[in-house]
């Protein structure tokens, strides 16, 4: 019997799953009989006799296509990692997937609700998910005992009391790995009663993630309860050896449902008899446009085969042109580079810079217009520019021939033979014929009553089109065309004011300073005055590097100065005489229209402009319903979405879909990458699937790892002396804002007992005597400047005998202070920081740790390369030692830090921007009364802002 049974009685598309008739589609019919235990059972084995007094459970469901349905259904059947094509639907899988494995049981009429948790939903999803879950129960219509609760639970907004009862009241919660890791520890959330638990986003599941954790526990107490997995990006699972297994390995699944675009399945549910419904737009790029691209290209290869040649130890064949357009080129250059970024050399590190920015330059090239490149060019001509007291700061990729031709073109674009000219962008006129199409198109054939759906990459494109379709002007001449003049004179005119506001701030600076070294100035007497120095050498100490840098500064630019030759008057008068050509238009309408009306626009004359977002675009084709599709530039997850929204409306009319994109260019090879990286990846996938292994589990295997006896107890007991015996567990009290890093979880595994506590005093507590304060690079840099790590110092030297501060670098960077310190220097920036200033970082670093241990002596440091090296460390350190007093770790610093929050009136930044985005007015906020300020900000802040105000601004 098939999973999805039509209702007869409706004749809606309506489907109707039936639970009763689930099986595993892959098993012979003869192996199926009804004495196999269930999977998920929902009574106790004790109570088997309740079986046949549960009532079936008819569920409707929102998924019109064969492939969705079939999903779906193998979901159903068996825990698995599920692999999706990009585009195809994900969203709507997962929350058809949640409705069903949710259904409420009602067992001998007592109706059973489920406990569903969602994990790794980002806020996009969550409310994605909660109006498909949302429309989903308004189908079902069911009685109130049969509603599933969305719940989503992030940061703290809900305690722990609040929580504990959304958990027994069940339903579908959404939560954070941080919260749920705490309260699966705490005892909140009993594992038993969790009816199953869906990861979202499986790429990001590693051995050391909170979702590899938490499934982790979960096995561990609930053997029957299901795990399910959903990821539509198959690129991240193709790296490394043997991805697949490891992937499922860390999340306790055995069955792997591969699904691309090229599936049959998928390709006969998306097929569609109109096949003129898609049309191809190839515009081409002017000459400068060319010549750019190509110096671009040219340079990129450059930098890629210079950084190949100095690393050749770590170079792989990936290392090449073809693959540059990848998005994910710059992450596995780095992935290789940052466990060795210490040994590099600068230049290479400068090398990886410049392949960052020249792809952010082709993309500019095909996204910007022409003054907004230019002003991108100048400003990275204006970061390198060379000076006397820096090195090696220009960047290799300026030194090539073909960067002096990006640079001419760039200005000839803008001005050039004494005229502004302003090269408008190609598409933008094929957009205006597109348009101009469309509207001949529907006087032809007025069943095209939807509006028209414009899409781009960001809200910069979306800025710029709505600015040009209301703007542009059609010509006189006999051919159709569109001109945009006024938008490129008036990107000229806030140029040169940008330019000419930052000269004169510049000026200022500098007149500040020479008066300032004015009156700073000894004046002396004329005989104390030393003369000029006069030497007959040829050669002075210095004198080669203040002439290396006059000749580069007086050295010729690429292509003519136009700095000089535009003038800000011109573009003024030309901008005057395009408004009083709008001024004439804009008299002729008014003489034909009434001074003021409003006007109702009609779906067919609506033309809307959206930008791409992974989540939400099939709710705007949904609710939008669009007769034209224009696609500015191209992206695989809309197409394929625009795909599924007309297979899944084919009675309304297929959209006429336009796909835009320049000819021969990086946005095509771009596209075309895209593709060819997703089948590689499934095509990978696939023969691994074929070799995988079967894989089988026992509950030793959940058992945790043996630790050695020297580490559990001592064995020398003498002198009435008490000491933990073999019997008793080992275990580590860890601050709760520490679970958002992996070393509570390997903690877990390796067998100590870890007990999460709101911690006044350090992050680890080891020993009755030994403390821990862990700090990453980052975290350690910003306490030094903010000074929070000297106030914890003195707490955990107050508080305990053996106070350690760890220093926790990560698994996949180097051991070295050195790529946290130029991230420090110069976080964004267009050049690799030079190695003397990087060095002055490593030693601030290293002076304000020697500070630290001299100001409290008891102070220990502890450096470990990673999280699982620290592990070992908080192992030996708990060697034959009794373990910790929760009751007395808690209390720890805990009245002190009470009277501090009663005394202490101030308030966090977080906490200030909250109060005022909501209360937007100090007088308002001074006025409010006790019971609205704890409405508005919470009952702790409310009161302890009432109180303060009540002291010292009332009389």
């Amino acid at each position: 019997m098939p999973l999805f049974v039509k209702d007869d009685e409706e004749e809606t598309d309506e489907l109707v799953l039936n639970l009763n008739s689930v099986k595993d589609d892959n098993k012979p019919e003869e192996q199926v009989n009804e004495d196999e235990q269930a999977e998920y059972p929902l009574i106790e084995k004790e109570e088997e006799d309740l079986v046949e007094q549960i009532e079936p459970v008819n569920i409707s469901l929102t998924l019109p296509l064969k492939f969705q349905q079939l999903i779906l259904e193998d979901l159903v059947s068996d825990d698995s990692l599920l692999v999706l094509g990009k585009g195809l639907g994900l969203e709507p899988i997962a929350a058809n997937l949640l409705h069903t494995l949710s259904a409420p049981a009602t067992i001998a009429n007592v109706t059973k609700r489920s406990l569903v948790i969602v994990l790794g939903a980002n806020d996009e999803e969550n409310e994605k998910i909660s109006e498909e879950l949302t429309e989903l129960s308004w189908i079902d219509d069911g009685a109130e005992d049969s509603k599933r609760p969305f719940v989503v639970i992030k940061s703290d907004q809900y305690s722990s009391d609040k929580r504990q009862k959304l958990y027994q009241s069940g339903g579908i919660m959404s939560v954070t790995t941080r919260i749920f890791i705490v309260d699966m520890l705490s005892g909140i959330v009993d594992p038993s009663k969790i009816t199953g638990i869906v990861v979202l986003h499986a790429e990001r599941v590693n051995d050391l993630s909170n979702e590899s954790f938490i499934v982790y526990m979960y096995r561990q107490k609930n053997k029957w309860g299901f795990i399910k997995a959903l990821s539509d990006t198959a690129e991240e699972f193709s790296s490394g050896f043997s991805p697949l297994h490891k992937k499922l390995k860390d999340l306790r699944l055995k069955k792997i449902l591969l699904w691309p675009r090229f599936h049959i399945e998928v390709t006969s549910s998306l097929l569609t008899k109109d096949t003129k419904t898609v049309t191809e737009v190839r515009v081409s790029m002017t000459e400068s446009m060319k010549h750019i691209h190509t110096g671009l290209l040219g340079c990129l290869q450059k930098c890629i085969e210079e950084l190949k040649r100095k690393n050749p130890t770590l170079a792989i064949e990936y290392w090449n042109i073809e693959n540059a357009l990848d998005p994910h080129f710059l992450g596995i250059i780095h992935m290789i580079l940052d466990p060795n970024w210490h040994r590099i050399s600068f230049d290479s590190k400068q090398l990886v810079k410049d392949i960052k920015l020249l792809k952010d330059l082709l993309r500019c090239l095909i996204s910007y217009d022409a003054v907004d490149f230019y002003e991108m060019i100048q400003l990275v001509l204006e970061a390198n520019k060379p000076s006397v007291d820096k090195r090696n700061t220009e960047s290799p990729w300026l030194m090539a021939d073909e960067s002096q031709a990006v640079i001419a073109y760039a200005k000839k674009r803008v001005f050039a033979n004494n005229e502004y000219v302003l090269e408008e962008a190609p598409k933008w006129e094929q957009l205006a014929i597109l348009l101009d199409d469309i509207v001949l198109e529907r006087s032809h054939n007025p069943q095209k009553d939807g509006p028209v759906l414009i899409m781009c990459s960001d809200s910069k494109s979306a800025f710029q089109l709505k600015r040009y379709i209301s703007t542009m002007k059609e010509s006189k001449d006999t051919q159709r065309s569109f001109s945009a003049r006024k938008i490129m004179v008036d990107k000229l005119q806030a140029y040169l004011d940008s330019k000419e506001t930052k000269a004169t701030v510049t000026s200022k600076i500098q007149e500040a300073a020479a008066k300032e070294n004015e009156d700073q100035e000894l004046h002396i007497s004329r005989a104390f005055a030393r003369g000029p120095v006069t030497s007959k050498r040829r050669r002075t100490r210095g004198g080669a590097a203040v002439a290396a840098v006059g000749r580069l500064m007086s050295a010729p630019v690429a292509g003519d100065d136009i700095e000089s030759k535009m003038s800000k008057e011109d573009v003024e008068m030309e901008l005057f005489e395009l408004d009083a050509k709008i001024l004439e238009d804009v008299e002729v309408l008014k003489e034909q229209t009434p001074s003021t009306f409003f006007e109702y626009i009609d779906r067919e004359n609506q033309v809307i402009i959206e930008k791409y977002s992974s989540k939400t675009n099939d709710l705007i084709l949904q609710e939008l319903m669009p007769s034209y599709i224009i696609m500015y530039e191209p992206d695989l997850a809309f197409i394929r979405r625009v795909e599924v929204h007309q297979a899944s409306y084919k009675d309304k009319g297929a959209a006429k879909t336009y796909f835009m994109y320049y000819s021969d260019s990086a946005e095509e090879q771009k596209h075309l990458t895209a593709i060819k990286k997703e089948k590689e990846a499934f095509t990978k996938l696939i023969r691994e699937k074929s070799a995988l292994a079967s894989h089988f589990e026992t509950d030793e295997d959940f058992s945790k790892f043996s630790i050695r006896k020297s580490q559990v107890m001592n064995t020398r007991i003498a002198g009435g002396s008490t000491f933990r015996t073999s019997t008793d567990e080992a275990r580590v009290i860890v601050d709760t804002r520490e679970f958002r890093a992996p070393l509570p979880g390997l903690l877990h595994r390796i067998g100590l007992r870890v007990v999460p506590c709101m911690l006044t005093v350090g992050d680890y507590i080891v020993t009755p005597k030994v403390c821990i304060e862990r700090k990453s690079i980052p975290d350690l840099i910003g306490s030094f400047k903010s000074g929070r790590l000297y106030e914890q110092c003195e707490r955990m030297s107050k508080y305990y005998e053996l106070p350690a501060l760890l220093i926790e670098f990560d698994n996949n960077q180097s051991f070295s202070l050195e790529p946290f310190s130029e991230t420090r220097v110069r976080p964004n920036s267009v050049q690799a920081p030079h190695p003397s200033s990087s060095s002055r970082m490593q030693d601030e670093i290293q002076m304000n740790l020697a500070a630290l241990v001299l100001k409290y002596p008891k102070m220990k440091i502890l450096w470990s390369s990673s999280p699982y090296q620290t592990t070992e460390l908080i192992m030996e350190l708990k060697a034959s030692r009794e373990e910790p007093d929760i009751v007395k770790a808690v209390n720890a610093g805990l009245k002190e830090d009470k009277q501090r929050a009663n005394d202490d009136t101030s308030i966090t930044n977080i906490d200030f921007y909250s109060i005022m985005r909501k209360v937007k007015d100090t007088s308002k906020l001074v006025e409010m009364t006790r019971d609205e300020l704890v409405q508005t900000v919470g009952e702790d802040l409310g009161e302890k802002i009432y109180d303060h105000i009540q002291a010292n601004y009332k009389e």
